[in-house]
Parts: C-alpha cells; structure tokens; sequence
C-alpha cells in the first residue's frame, strides 16, 4: 500500500511539473503575441478584442487594466482590471483548474472552472451589480434610456457528448426603459420592480426558457435561443401583455404593433436576424 501511494504521489507530482512548465512557457510568451493569439482565436467568430495593458504576472496569471469584446460594428462589453489566475493545488491532483475576476462598471465578476481534464471541465461564474446601461450590446441595440442592475449566476459542465452545458439565472432589479426599440419598432416605456429569468447553454448554442417581468400595468415575457456571434441567427419572441389602462395611456406605441397582435391585449414580436443585426419577422 506505501509503495502504491509512492507511485500515486510520484505520478501526480510528474503531471504537475510538466503543467507548471507549460505555464511557465505561457509566461514567458510576449504580452503583445499573447494580445495577438487571443485576437486571431476570436476573430473567426466575428468578434474583436481590444485590450489595454494585456500581460503575465506572478505567479502564472494573466492580466489586463481592461478588455472589451465585440464585433466590427462596436463594444458589446468592457471588462476593467481583469484577472485569470492558475490555480496551483489543483495540480497535484493532475487538474488544471482557473479562477477569474473583473469589474464592469459597477458591477463585479468572479468565477472559478476546471479546463483538465477534458471530459470532467466544470466551473461557475457570478456577475453582481451589473448596471445593464453601462452594456454597450444592449445600449446600442435598444437606444433610449435603459436602466436596471443584473445579477447572474452561471454553473456549468461537461456533458456526455462532450459539450459544455450550463444553466444561468439571472435577475434584473429596478429594470426600465424609455425610448427604447427593437429593429425600428418602438417599445412602451415601461417600469418592472424585479424580473427573473433562466438561461441554458450547450456548446455555443443559448436558451432563454423564459425571462418574465411583471411592470406597473404590463407583462412581457421573452423567450427564444441564439448563439454568441455576431451573425448567429436570432429567434427570440418578445410578448406582451398589457392591461387596459396601460394600452390607453401608450396608445400610438400599440397601434404599430397591430401586425402583431396575436389575442385581444396580447402582442407578440418575433425577433430574427442576428445580434448585429435584429429584424423584426413580417416587416
């Protein structure tokens, strides 16, 4: 049994010494050829990279004063004083296991995730605080004025067909908006104490099961799927189902919306296109 245990230790810290010198041969990689890899790994997907003072630091982490990834039409997020560190007691178990953390604006993200083995990758993510007006994608998307802070708790893990699959909830306080559109189509202005939400993942493809908001006279629901590219298709329904008084008081933004109508008070948008580009189906 002590030799068994001798040979058990001996393997593990062999595997550990080999990962510790890919890291340190990681390290050692100019910040401005890991800028580019990083950039050249995204640029198939249609995504943009732009980071301030990317570089290594002791010990084995990577750094940057900020990151903000997007697509040729603009920012969709901005991440500030980013951090992706190793960490080290996972790999004496023969597992390559990260932890990460950032801000974006006031809000913050901290997340941990195994990437080795393969087959057994696993991980969480927390976003807390995160203003959705200081989120370039949905500012530049719907316009007007929107304000809201989103918490969202992510947990994944690789599946059987090897996959990474997740479930995230999210949770938006305080969520308005004013002025905004979707596609040229004008949405009511519009106030919702709290709206909740659950999110699933697998490999690149993203579910909304259901994002529900109750507002002061309004319901919405938003449902759908979509990938993160900049030209994954889009197919989202947005319904809404506001009450008598609501409609009254924003009359014009509804009567637009008449093409839409599904039942009496109930409106659905059928969202198509692409994240860079929404289309609203039948216009």
């Amino acid at each position: 049994m002590n030799l068994f245990l001798r040979l058990i230790g001996g393997f593990a810290a062999a595997l550990a010494g080999l990962l510790l010198v890919m890291m340190l041969a990681v390290w050692f990689i100019s910040d401005r050829s890991l800028d580019q890899a990083l950039r050249e790994r995204l640029e198939p997907q249609g995504l943009t990279l732009q980071a301030r003072n990317l570089r290594t630091t002791i010990p084995f982490a990577l750094a940057a004063d900020q990151l903000t990834i997007g697509d040729l039409n603009g920012a969709w997020l901005t991440v500030e004083q980013f951090r992706l560190r190793l960490q080290l007691l996972p790999l004496l178990t023969g597992r390559v296991r990260l932890s990460l953390s950032g801000q974006s604006g006031s809000g913050s993200l901290r997340g941990s995730f195994s990437v080795y083995p393969l087959k057994k990758r696993s991980g969480s993510i927390r976003i807390a605080g995160l203003e959705l007006a200081s989120i370039p994608l949905l500012t530049s998307k719907l316009g007007g004025q929107l304000r809201g802070t989103a918490r969202l708790d992510l947990d994944f893990a690789t599946q059987q067909n090897g996959l990474l699959a997740g479930t995230a909830k999210l949770q938006i306080a305080a969520l308005g908006l004013k002025g905004a559109s979707i596609a040229g189509m004008s949405l009511p202005d519009l106030t919702v104490q709290e709206a909740r939400g659950l999110v699933t993942t697998s490999g690149p493809r993203i579910t909304v099961d259901s994002l529900a908001m109750q507002g002061d006279g309004i319901y919405l629901r938003l449902t759908g799927s979509t990938s993160i590219t900049p030209n994954a298709p889009l197919n989202l329904s947005l319904q809404l189902m506001p009450t008598a008084e609501f409609l009254e008081r924003q009359k014009s933004i509804f009567l637009l919306m008449m093409l839409y109508q599904t039942a009496p008070g109930s409106y659905t948008l059928p969202i198509s296109g692409t994240i860079a580009s929404p289309q609203l189906a039948g216009r």
